[in-house]
């Protein structure tokens, strides 16, 4: 069987370089959109200082402004629109289209948008347009057509035959606990084979599955997974097995997780031969919403110590801090910040160094394909630098359980931790556990370096099992998730 090698865009297009951040395009902005519609639709839930109308509007825009061929198009061009517009809004469920529709027209949208969010260096880099982004995104004329022509693209995914089965919500739940107790009880056991083994007979009953009864590390896996499967045989990467030995923040430990866990609910869902890297970009979607629904499930209430751990910490709300995103939508991979005290971008007036290709799926094509992955200097932004590029008024607000003060030194130390190691900015490392640099990773490492003994163990408990967030999206709703559980942990105490 032949790969059908990935489409590119038409001639008359700029070709923008590809992305180096590591996700998958269409999850990303399915994420995004699906927040804003749900806070839009459910009173109470606000993301940010402007009414959630707005942000919705603005995340549309973002995602217009990035795909959308601004000026004169011809037909290949406003034909490849179409193509990414699906694309990208294929990672939601018709129903959710519809509805956005709905929230759209009834919002005005319509013609001509308001300014997007202002995101210069990313899409410089990752961006439909040279130089500066348009600020305001004009919409093409059957722009309502193109929706109509999305929702039947959702519908028609959602109505392909299903070889197997998707889990249920218990068995999302059950394996995103059983993901926690692999992480947990890890450090205690040999950090070998077999223990990966275990792991994947713990998740393969869960979710229903025959388990592997074979173990073996191997020079090569394919490409985008640490894992694959043969015969009655679990094939792990042997780079990544060598490297647990060094692992000791667990993030190649959640990297090998989330690919052993994409592995087998692709198996559950689509037969015993079937493997993520082989999947169309239709059954892909798919997977990735269940993927999703795993993640996103709450795990169960830890231990009495740690639930008054989380009402100690929840005794802080009224001072707690918050930290500002931009959500990943379409081509722009947004940005995360926290105040004038910490905001981080690649310095693009440097030379830039190549680090190695990640298979990936980016915002301006429409299948995966492997993406080169560069590293820059650090730019740091003063507060007037970053107010000029990403506004407030655009952003989420996310609040974490760190106190203000706390937080905002925090950040500065953080900054300047960095600054003294020079660390370069790349968003995605190239080898089994290597970290990214960036925006998302250096609000994170503040976040938790800002947070008390209690809040730092319940995080380190509720994060166990995850891989690190690929998106400042990701980051976010990782957060708000983090804070709905303290709730109901804190309260049941």
């Amino acid at each position: 069987m032949r790969s059908r090698p990935a489409a590119a865009p038409p001639a008359s297009w700029t070709r923008p370089q590809q992305a180096t951040h590591y996700f998958d395009a269409s999850a990303q902005a399915a994420l995004t959109l699906r927040t804003v519609l749900h806070a839009y639709r459910e009173p109470g839930h606000t993301l940010g200082r402007v009414p959630d109308e707005a942000l919705m509007v603005s995340a549309v825009n973002t995602l217009v402004a990035s795909t959308c061929p601004q000026g004169g198009q011809d037909n290949e061009s406003h034909a490849y629109f179409g193509l990414l517009l699906n694309m990208q809004l294929s990672g939601l469920e018709p129903e959710e289209l519809k509805s956005l529709a709905r929230a759209l027209k009834s919002s005005g949208y319509d013609g001509v948008s308001g300014k997007v969010a202002a995101q210069e260096d990313i899409y410089d880099e990752f961006g439909f347009a040279t130089g500066l982004p348009q600020d305001r995104a004009v919409l093409p004329s059957d722009w309502h057509h193109l929706l109509d022509e999305a929702i039947d693209h959702a519908a028609a995914i959602a109505r392909r035959p299903l070889p197997g089965s998707v889990p249920n919500d218990e068995q999302c739940r059950a394996a995103r606990q059983c993901l926690v107790d692999a992480a947990l009880h890890w450090p205690a056991g040999t950090q070998s084979v077999v223990d990966l083994l275990a792991i994947a007979g713990q998740l393969s009953d869960v979710l229903g599955l025959q388990a592997p009864t074979l173990g073996d590390a191997v020079k090569a896996t394919p490409r985008g997974s640490l894992v694959d499967w043969r015969g009655a045989a679990l094939l792990i990467d042997a780079a990544a097995v060598t490297a647990l030995a060094s692992d000791s923040g667990g993030k190649l430990l959640g990297e090998l997780l989330r690919d052993l866990t994409e592995l087998l609910v692709t198996r559950k869902m689509f037969g015993a031969r079937a493997h993520p890297s082989r999947l169309c970009s239709a059954d892909r979607t798919r997977m990735q919403k269940v993927l999703d629904g795993i993640v996103s499930a709450l795990p169960a209430a830890p231990e009495p110590a740690l639930r008054a751990a989380a009402a100690r910490v929840l005794a802080n709300t009224g001072v707690m801090g918050k930290v500002q995103v931009l959500p990943t939508v379409g081509i722009a991979l947004g940005h995360a910040w926290i105040g004038s005290q910490l905001s981080v971008l690649p310095d693009k007036t440097q030379p830039s160094t190549n680090i190695g290709t990640r298979y990936m799926h980016p915002g301006f094509r429409l299948e995966p394909d492997d993406c080169e992955v560069r590293q820059w200097p650090m730019r740091w932004l003063n507060e007037k630098e970053n107010a000029a590029l990403f506004q407030d008024e655009h952003a989420w607000h996310v609040s974490v359980p760190v106190e203000r003060e706390r937080l905002k030194q925090a950040a500065t130390d953080v900054a300047q931790q960095w600054k003294d190691e020079a660390l370069p900015y790349r968003f995605t490392g190239t080898a089994p556990g290597m970290r990214s640099q960036g925006c998302r990773a250096s609000v994170l490492q503040a976040i938790v370096q800002g947070m008390d003994d209690d809040a730092r163990t319940l995080f380190a408990y509720f994060n166990a099992g995850l891989a690190e967030p690929e998106s400042p999206t990701e980051l976010a709703l990782r957060m708000n998730r983090f804070m709905q559980w303290l709730e109901i942990v804190g309260t049941d105490h």
